[in-house]
């Protein structure tokens, strides 16, 4: 069983690409989510866990959400982090909580995608992230030849540099960064409700038409980047950067 969580959609590209590849299911943790709910998962194959990486981690709101849940039969776990460069040192932090929620890690492997969190970065051209999207598939084709063949991950030898975005960074961003405070809507929102479809935690909702965050974002860049009126701005930082969405095929 393949599990998912996707912001902008290249984890959840990522996940049916390889589902169609191993001829198996791949299932959204966004929609449980937003409906809360939990439950029991079973799988007689390996699990694989396809999400991207936040501040060169696993992400928090997952890992809570995960801990709560019960995943049942094949004890084996393969997690798969989409990134714009790289994961830093997420393998070990992966690991003990696989190992807390009594499932093995057999490896942790960074999938290069375009870039999404247009909240700090510029996100690419959409020939650039055309071209990104196929340049990941080798690796999934690969991802599924070892997961197929019951083989590890090969390991990812973080360096002092990972290890420091993965530790202190990671703890300081959240506190400093991972808030709703900065988003708002211009004149340009229509009031459509697709940031409040879209959101994994519920946290936003209308008001006199217009979005009002309830202060449990986790910066997943969903809500921002799949407006189709680009009303949605964080801060003064996004308002002339292009969005990066890629909808359900």
């Amino acid at each position: 069983m393949i599990l998912f969580f996707t912001g902008t959609g290249n984890s959840r590209y990522a996940a049916r690409q390889l589902a169609r590849l191993l001829g198996d299911e791949a299932v959204s943790l966004d929609e449980r989510m937003r409906k809360k709910k939990l439950g029991n998962f079973f799988s007689r194959r390996p699990y694989v866990l396809v999400c991207p990486v936040y501040a060169w981690r696993m992400p928090r709101l997952l890992e809570g959400y995960l801990a709560r849940c019960r995943l049942l039969g094949n004890r084996r776990i393969y997690l798969i982090l989409t990134c714009g460069e790289g994961i830093g040192a997420a393998e070990p932090y992966a690991r003990a909580f696989f190992a807390r929620i009594g499932l093995c890690c057999a490896g942790v492997l960074p999938l290069v995608m375009p870039e999404n969190y247009l909240a700090l970065f510029p996100t690419p051209s959409p020939a650039k992230a055309r071209r990104q999207l196929r340049q990941a598939l080798p690796g999934l084709v690969e991802a599924a030849r070892l997961i197929r063949q019951g083989e590890d991950f090969p390991p990812t030898r973080p360096g002092w540099m990972a290890k420091l975005l993965s530790g202190p960074v990671n703890g300081m961003f959240y506190p400093l960064f991972v808030r709703d405070g900065g988003f708002w809507s211009t004149e340009a929102c229509t009031g459509c409700g697709r940031c409040v479809s879209l959101c994994p935690l519920g946290n936003i909702r209308l008001e006199d038409g217009r979005p009002v965050w309830g202060g449990r974002c986790t910066h997943c860049m969903a809500c921002i980047a799949a407006c189709p009126a680009e009303a949605i701005q964080y801060r003064r930082a996004t308002l002339h950067r292009r969005r990066y969405y890629l909808p359900e095929s």
